[in-house]
C-alpha cells in the first residue's frame, strides 16, 4: 500500500489540499515560511488540522501548542502560527510521556513529550510520539514532521506502507510538489534512479541521508561574455547530507577550495563576518546553471534557485531588499566529519528517493511535463524498481512484531499465543492535491 500525500510549494500564496481519495480533508495556510514540503495533517481526537514540514534526518516529530500564560506572541510566532498549533487538552486521545514534564533541547527551546493520533486523510497513525513546544517561546520551533523515527514503522505496522521508504518531488515553476510514502513515481523524474549506500546508522538510529558528490559544474549564461562555457570544480567523492527542511536557512555547504574558483567566476565573495554572499538582487535574472556531480548521474539547478531576497534590516537600512547567495563553505558548519551538505534549494530540484530497509538514497532529474501518475511500490523484493546501483545482496525488510494474545486451557493455564499480523497487499492510498 502506498500512502500518497500532496504538498503545495512554499511560493504559492497559501498550503491548501484536498483529499482526493479518501474522506475531505481541506486545509489553507498562508505559505509565510521557505525551506521545505508542508504536509497537511490532522492531529489528535476530534482532529485539529495543521500543517507540518517534512524532514528527512530528524529522529523526533514537533508540533506546536498554545500557551495563554506566555508573553504576547512576536511577529515570527504570529507567523509559525499559521500553520496551526496542536492543542492536547482538547484532544482525548492525547497521552503525556514521562509524566509530560518539561526539557529544553539543544536549540535552546523549552518540550514536553506526548504521544496522539496522525491522521493523513482517512489513515490514522496511531501512537506518534512527538516534542510538544510552547508556541510563544523566544526560540520556537516549527510543526516538524521526523520521518527518521517511528512514524516509518508505524506506517508498515498499519499496513499503511510495506516498506520503511518515501520519495519527494516537486516541479519548480509550478505547484506541485508531493511526498510518497511507500513508492516511487516514474512520472516524476526522468530515469532511471541512481541509488547509492547511506551512511550506516549509529546505535539504535536509522541511516542518515546522504549523497555521494565529486563536484560541481558552473554554466554561464548569456548574461556574461563567455557564455554557454562550463566550468568544472571537481573534488574527491564523498558523503554529503541531505537537508529538505528548513525554515530560516536554505543553504548547501561545499568545500571552501571548490568555491573559491565558483565565487571567482561569478563575482562574488564570502564574508567571514556576516557569513553570507551578498549580490545585487539585480543579478537574480542572469541565467547560469549549476550542476552537481552526484556518484554517476548530475543534477542542474539554475543559480537563481540559491538566491534569496530579504527586507534589508539594522542601521541605516532604506526599507529595500537585499540579496544573497547561499552556497557556503562547508568548513563554516562542519568539522571533518562531511565535506558539505545539500539543503533545500538544491534537493528541491530533484527527485528524491530513501529506503531505509535496503539503506539506499536514490534520486534523478525531475521531469517538467511528467504527463500521468505511474506509482511503483517499494518492497517487498530487496531493490527498488526502475533504479541502478549496488544494492545489498540481502534485505531484510522491516516487518511488524507478532503481537501476543493471551488464551486459557482447562489443562495448561494461561498461554500467549502469536497472531500473525496480515500484511496489506497492492498499491493504494489518499492523495492530496491542490
Amino acid at each position: 500500500m502506498v500512502l500518497w500525500a500532496m504538498v503545495p510549494l512554499l511560493a504559492t500564496a497559501a498550503l491548501a489540499s484536498r483529499v482526493t481519495i479518501g474522506s475531505p480533508t481541506v486545509l489553507s495556510v498562508p505559505a509565510i515560511l521557505d525551506g521545505g514540503y508542508w504536509v497537511n495533517v490532522s492531529v489528535g481526537t476530534p482532529q485539529q488540522p495543521l500543517a507540518m514540514l517534512f524532514d528527512v534526518n530528524v529522529v523526533f516529530s514537533t508540533l506546536m501548542y498554545p500557551v495563554l500564560a506566555q508573553p504576547p506572541c512576536t511577529d515570527e510566532c504570529e507567523d509559525i502560527a499559521t500553520f496551526g498549533s496542536f492543542d492536547p487538552a482538547r484532544s482525548r486521545s492525547y497521552e503525556p510521556i514521562t509524566g509530560g514534564a518539561e526539557r529544553w533541547d539543544s536549540e535552546m527551546y523549552l518540550y514536553s513529550e506526548g504521544s496522539d493520533i496522525l491522521s493523513f486523510g482517512s489513515e490514522d497513525v496511531e501512537g506518534l510520539d512527538f516534542r510538544l513546544v510552547p508556541l510563544a517561546d523566544e526560540f520556537s520551533a516549527v510543526n516538524e514532521l521526523g520521518w527518521n523515527g517511528d512514524i516509518s514503522r508505524r506506517l508498515v505496522r498499519q499496513g499503511l506502507t510495506t516498506s520503511l521508504s518515501y520519495s519527494l518531488w516537486n516541479t519548480p515553476g509550478t505547484n506541485e510538489a508531493g511526498v510518497l510514502f511507500g513508492g516511487i513515481n516514474t512520472a516524476k523524474y526522468h530515469g532511471p534512479l541512481h541509488c547509492f549506500p547511506m551512511d550506516l546508522p549509529t546505535s539504535g538510529t536509522s541511516p542518515r541521508v546522504t549523497l555521494p558528490i565529486n563536484g560541481v559544474e558552473l554554466q554561464l549564461g548569456n548574461s556574461t561574455s563567455e557564455s554557454n562555457i562550463t566550468r568544472s570544480y571537481d573534488f574527491p567523492e564523498s558523503p554529503c547530507p541531505v537537508r529538505t527542511a528548513d525554515t530560516m536557512w536554505s543553504e548547501t555547504y561545499l568545500p571552501r577550495d571548490t568555491l573559491v574558483g565558483l565565487y571567482a567566476e561569478l563575482g562574488l565573495s564570502y564574508d567571514s563576518l556576516a557569513q553570507r554572499v551578498e549580490l545585487p538582487c539585480s543579478r537574480q535574472t542572469e541565467d547560469h546553471t549549476i550542476i552537481f556531480k552526484i556518484g554517476n548521474t548530475t543534477i542542474s539547478t539554475p543559480w537563481s534557485a540559491f538566491i534569496t531576497e530579504e527586507p534589508q534590516v539594522g542601521p541605516g537600512s532604506d526599507s529595500g531588499t537585499e540579496c544573497s547567495f547561499n552556497i557556503h563553505p562547508a568548513d563554516v558548519r562542519f568539522s571533518d566529519d562531511y565535506i558539505g551538505e545539500l539543503g533545500p534549494n538544491i534537493i528541491q530540484h530533484m527527485y528524491l528517493v530513501v529506503d531505509e530497509d535496503t539503506e539506499m538514497a536514490c534520486v534523478a532529474p525531475l521531469n517538467s511535463n511528467p504527463g500521468q501518475d505511474e506509482i511503483l511500490e517499494i518492497g517487498p523484493g530487496p531493490r527498488v524498481l526502475d533504479a541502478v546501483g549496488e544494492f545489498p545482496t540481502t534485505v531484510t525488510r522491516y516487518s511488524p512484531p507478532t503481537p501476543l494474545v493471551t488464551t486459557v486451557t482447562s489443562t495448561q493455564g494461561v498461554v500467549k499465543t502469536a497472531v500473525p499480523v496480515m500484511a496489506a497487499v497492492g498499491i493504494a492510498g489518499v492523495a492530496f492535491v491542490l
